[in-house]
This record gives C-alpha cells, sequence and structure tokens, in this order.
C-alpha cells in the first residue's frame, strides 16, 4: 500500500533501461579518449626504449613469482605477453576498438566490458610512474560495468517490491537498477572524497583564498587561466564555496526521489567539470565525472527527444530472437535459472563488498575510523580488492609558486638549445595552449610534479629514474 501511494520511489527502484543504454554509450566514449590519449605515447614512456621501460620493470619484480603472485601483485597481461611498442600499441587500439563497438551497440557488445577491465588493469600497471588518477578510476568503472552487466543483459530480476508482495509489477526487470545504484555510489564517492582532500588539506581551501593561487600554479596552464586568475578575488572566494557545495552535500541529494533535486546534481557535477576544463588543461576528466553523472537520472524524468534518440539507435542494431526460452525444456529452463540465481547471487556478494570497501575509502579521506562491520570486509577484502575500490581527491594541497625545469642540450658546436615541451609552458611569457579532449599529456603533466617533491632544505634528493633517462 506504501509503495504504491508514493509513485515517486520509482526513482529508486524503477527499471531505466534508456538510462543505462546512455550511460553505457557515456562511459564507452570516455575510454575511446582514454585508449587514444597512449598512442603517440605509451612507447616513448614505457617501451623497450623508453623513459621507464616496462619490460626492465617486469624482468626485476617477477623473476622468482609464481603466476598466482604476479596475478595477486598487479593482474595485466604483459606478464606473458612481451612488452614490445607493438604489443603496447596493439594494447590502446584493440581497448580503443572494444569502446567503439560498445558505444555503437551496447546491448550486444556488453561482454567487451571485460576485455576493457584487463586493458585498464594492463595500462594502470603498466604506465608505473606515469599514471594519474584517472588510470585507477578507468579500472574501477570497467570493473562495476563488469559486475552490473549480467545483471541487466543476462539474467531477469524481478521487482524486490513484486518479491515481498508489495507490487503487482511482473514485467520489468531491475537489473538495470542496481547497475545505476551501484554507479551512483561510484560518482557520489568521488565527488564527496574531493571534497574532504580539499576540507582536511590546504588551509586556503577552508579560509577560502584556494582559487586566488590555483589557475596560475596548476600543473598545464591553457590561454584562459590567465584570464581567470585574474578575476576579483570576491569571484575567487564564490568559486571555492561553490566547489564545496558540489563537492560536500550535493551528492547526497542522489538518494533523494526527486526529479528536480536529480537534474540538479547532475548539472552540479557537470558545470563543475566544465569549469575546472575551461580554466585549465585536464583533457577527458571532466566528460569522464560528466558520463558518470549520468548515472543519477532515471528513465521517469528523461526528455522525449532523449527517449526516442536512444530507442531508435537500440532498434536499428537489435538481432532477432533465435532462442524462445519459453519453447525450452523444463530441465533446461531449470538449469537456466540456477544459473542466473548463481550470477546475481555472486553480483550482490561483490557489490556488498565494494560498498563497504567504498564506505572503508570516505571515511578516511574524513580521517574517521571505519565502524566493526566495515574493517571485518576490508580485513577480508582489501587485498583482493585494492585495484577495484580506490580512494580519490585532487588539489588537498595548495602552493604560491610556481618553478618550472627546463631542459637543454649541446650540439656538436659546443651550443646549448632549450628542449621546447608541447604543452608545459616553456617561457615565463607563455600562456598555454588548448588540450585536445581525448589527449592528457603524461610527460608534460608528471615533469609539473618534479620541483614540487624538491625539498626547501635538508639534502639534495635525486630525480627519478625516468627523469634520467
Amino acid at each position: 500500500f506504501f509503495f504504491l501511494h508514493f509513485p515517486m520511489l520509482e526513482l529508486y527502484l524503477g527499471e531505466s533501461v534508456i538510462t543505462w543504454d546512455l550511460l553505457c554509450r557515456a562511459l564507452a566514449l570516455v575510454h575511446i579518449f582514454h585508449h587514444v590519449s597512449y598512442w603517440k605515447q605509451i612507447v616513448p614512456l614505457v617501451g623497450p626504449d623508453g623513459l621507464s621501460p616496462l619490460a626492465e620493470r617486469l624482468q626485476t619484480k617477477g623473476t622468482d613469482m609464481s603466476a598466482l603472485q604476479k596475478l595477486k601483485q598487479s593482474p595485466h597481461i604483459f606478464w606473458w605477453v612481451e612488452a614490445s611498442d607493438q604489443n603496447l600499441l596493439r594494447l590502446c587500439q584493440l581497448g580503443s576498438l572494444f569502446s567503439l563497438l560498445i558505444l555503437l551497440a551496447p546491448h550486444l557488445f556488453w561482454f567487451l566490458w571485460f576485455p576493457l577491465l584487463l586493458s585498464n588493469l594492463s595500462l594502470y600497471f603498466g604506465l608505473g610512474p606515469f599514471i594519474l588518477q584517472t588510470e585507477p578510476l578507468f579500472v574501477e568503472i570497467s570493473f562495476l560495468m563488469c559486475v552490473s552487466s549480467p545483471l541487466v543483459y543476462v539474467t531477469s530480476i524481478r521487482s524486490p517490491l513484486y518479491m515481498i508482495g508489495w507490487s503487482f509489477d511482473t514485467e520489468n526487470m531491475y537489473g538495470t537498477t542496481i547497475g545505476l545504484w551501484t554507479m551512483r555510489w561510484l560518482i557520489g564517492r568521488m565527488m564527496f572524497s574531493a571534497g574532504a582532500v580539499k576540507w582536511y588539506g590546504s588551509p586556503r581551501w577552508r579560509k577560502g583564498t584556494a582559487m586566488d593561487i590555483h589557475y596560475y600554479t596548476q600543473p598545464l596552464l591553457n590561454p584562459l587561466s590567465l584570464f581567470f586568475h585574474r578575476v576579483p578575488h570576491v569571484l575567487h572566494k564564490w568559486s571555492v564555496w561553490f566547489t564545496f557545495v558540489i563537492e560536500g552535500p550535493l551528492p547526497f541529494l542522489i538518494l533523494f526521489p526527486s526529479a528536480i533535486l536529480r537534474w540538479v546534481t547532475l548539472f552540479g557535477f557537470a558545470g563543475l567539470m566544465l569549469m575546472i576544463n575551461i580554466s585549465g588543461n585536464y583533457a577527458y576528466l571532466g566528460i569522464t565525472t560528466a558520463a558518470m553523472s549520468l548515472s543519477v537520472l532515471s528513465d521517469e524524468i528523461l526528455p522525449t527527444w532523449m527517449i526516442t534518440i536512444v530507442q531508435t539507435a537500440v532498434h536499428f542494431t537489435s538481432l532477432p530472437v533465435l532462442i524462445d526460452r519459453a519453447s525450452l525444456p523444463t530441465p533446461i529452463n531449470v538449469l537456466v535459472l540456477l544459473f542466473e540465481l548463481l550470477i546475481i547471487v555472486c553480483v550482490v556478494a561483490v557489490h556488498v563488498i565494494v560498498f563497504m570497501l567504498g564506505v572503508n575509502s570516505v571515511l578516511g579521506k574524513l580521517k574517521r575510523q571505519s565502524p566493526p562491520l566495515v574493517r571485518y570486509f576490508v580485513s577480508k577484502f582489501d587485498n583482493m580488492f585494492y585495484p577495484f575500490v580506490n580512494g580519490y581527491g585532487m588539489f588537498g594541497s595548495m602552493h604560491d609558486f610556481r618553478h618550472e625545469i627546463m631542459i637543454e642540450g649541446c650540439d656538436e658546436n659546443g651550443e646549448w638549445h632549450r628542449y621546447q615541451f608541447h604543452y608545459k609552458i616553456n617561457s615565463p611569457d607563455d600562456n598555454g595552449k588548448f588540450l585536445p579532449l581525448y589527449y592528457w599529456p603524461r610527460l608534460d603533466w608528471m615533469i609539473w610534479f618534479l620541483p614540487l617533491r624538491v625539498p626547501k632544505s635538508g639534502p639534495r634528493i635525486h630525480p627519478p629514474v625516468w627523469f634520467r633517462n
């Protein structure tokens, strides 16, 4: 009676096939960007003649390890496939191809999330010193899609309300509901953790002065960074509090069954990412966050034109049903049902573990101790799931200076010449360039970190091996 008279609770438990399809296509698009970004840089970064050769690192690590130990330490394909230039490029090209197929028809190629997960894991562990927070994020996204997709495309889950007799819904399948709530948990946890890292990080955030220095000290400037740096201080202060609102209370609006609040959450997340990408060079980070934010929607609140476009795309890529399940013999139907139940039990168990480990991650950002039940899950499953549940948060520490490393080389005549970076600024008068959305230059980005790691006093430190190479 309660649920039948409160239809807005469909935002909690209603089937959302269109929203799920949109989410799959958006995440596949950013996976294309993620893999295409490495086409030009993975070989000079970690190839056999690169700055940090992957083959050499594997040779020093895995000499006395069994296959199981290798998988536990770093699950990727290069334990068994040679980390040559061609294989590194093939990994990026295949990842781009698999992502494109999912983008075109997620209901047909959903199983390609599994090789995409392997590709993301190989990039995560293979890039070594050049990874950023995007690598673990893409691992977690593809892992959650692997876990959730079987519930949508393999099993037939009835409404939880129907199972307990509180609803007469016998048609809708609710695998999409579980999958969307899983992604909502990830985007909410990621945004809230980003706010917590800032609040407990530099005092400049709590004083409202962080944006006074952010625009000219961020990693890669673009031509608009100087404009944003010169806006009045009051606007900088408002933007700090605006950021805290979006990365603080706004993620909790996902829990409310209100169409207006869901749209506010989506536009809040996407708007913040848009401002970040306009004022600095962050490639596809903003699009990735916006794509994940689509999960806060549901079919009940989508505009008609969006539903029509998705339905048309699905219609042109649909295949006829080859096997009618109702025509199968009873013993086979029973086996299929048992198989579906096994998938459901395993997937739900994984979701519970992911949720508990995520709670522990968020509480860690808040500098709070986890409750006993969460600590129990961490003690049992943290080592097993460590690549799949990660902590997030950027710009917790702020600095009011910008030191740039310049690299020079001497020619045969004894004259010294300065190397020019493609995207890192090369002189005090350089205002930077606009990055294409599909490209994230790791060398330029990582060199920005080096001056921050030089101690102001004490013994001199040596630059990392990849820099000396």
